[in-house]
């Protein structure tokens, strides 16, 4: 299983366990059902690299290392009550226009989420020789400009 929850945040609480809680309000248990089709949806293709995840605000906050400093990663937040995803990821200083820039989108179904999230693992440059994430970005027809 590749979406594996900070050991800094829960050692004892899994992801799934934390988006399947029932004991808080009817639109976070809808939006905890959204993250769960998307997180299931993702460990079905990335069977091997290991996503290391945050959760703020409801918010998966994902790291290519699990490190207790949020320093560079990748924010997916799900609607729901519009089954669609919204991603968040912060460039490399390298590649950016100003100091902390980011890019954002909102994928419009959990295929095109796996997209947006294998776009933003390759644009975050904190992946950049894994052979999954490659594979996949062929797969899908996603070229990295490097």
């Amino acid at each position: 299983m590749p979406i594996i929850r900070s050991k800094y945040q829960s050692e004892t609480t899994t992801i799934e366990e934390f988006y399947a809680n029932e004991d808080v309000g009817m639109a976070l248990v809808r939006l905890g059902k959204e993250m769960l089709k998307l997180i299931e949806f993702i460990n079905k293709n990335f069977t091997e690299t290991e996503l290391f995840v945050f959760t703020s605000h409801y918010r998966m906050c994902i790291q290519a290392k699990d490190s207790e400093r949020l320093e560079e990663f990748i924010t997916i937040n799900a609607s729901p009550f519009l089954e669609n995803y919204h991603f968040h990821y912060k460039l490399p200083i390298e590649k950016s226009p100003w100091k902390d820039a980011w890019i954002t989108g909102k994928a419009e179904s959990i295929e095109e989420g796996l997209i947006f999230l294998i776009k933003s693992m390759i644009g975050t440059e904190k992946w950049k020789n894994n052979k999954e994430l490659r594979s996949l970005a062929k797969k899908y027809n996603i070229y990295n400009k490097d």
